[in-house]
């Protein structure tokens, strides 16, 4: 897992509606490429996990009715998760865990953990 530059964060908080996040501090410099695996809460409160090379744009395609069949009829959808990671591989294998291995209550709590982004 990575820090994330103080541009990337604040782009991933754009999507984010305010007093839903809290950062308390972030890397400067320069923002190298990051892979994220995020959750996403849909309207009907059931949870979304997927990955990105870019939060901003896949929330919007999600939102827009384009993302996954599964939140196409669950939308609007908001961002409640994100974590980053250095390559592709480790946040698909990150993914595939989040997804096949967690509970609902382990899900919610880990949107409360310290490894969430959007709450740094």
């Amino acid at each position: 897992m990575r820090k994330l530059c103080k541009r990337a964060v604040q782009a991933a908080l754009l999507l984010i509606p305010a007093g839903w996040y809290n950062i308390t501090k972030t890397e400067q410099g320069n923002c190298a490429m990051a892979f994220y695996v995020y959750m996403l809460e849909c309207a009907d409160k059931s949870l979304y996990t997927g990955f990105t090379d870019d939060l901003e744009k896949r929330l919007a395609t999600h939102n827009a009715g384009e993302g996954a069949k599964y939140t196409r009829s669950r939308g609007p959808c908001r961002l409640v998760y994100a974590e980053a990671f250095d390559t592709k591989h480790e946040a698909l294998s990150r993914e595939w865990h989040i997804k096949h291995t967690m509970s609902r209550n382990e899900k919610l709590k880990m949107i409360d953990d310290s490894n969430n982004i959007l709450k740094k």
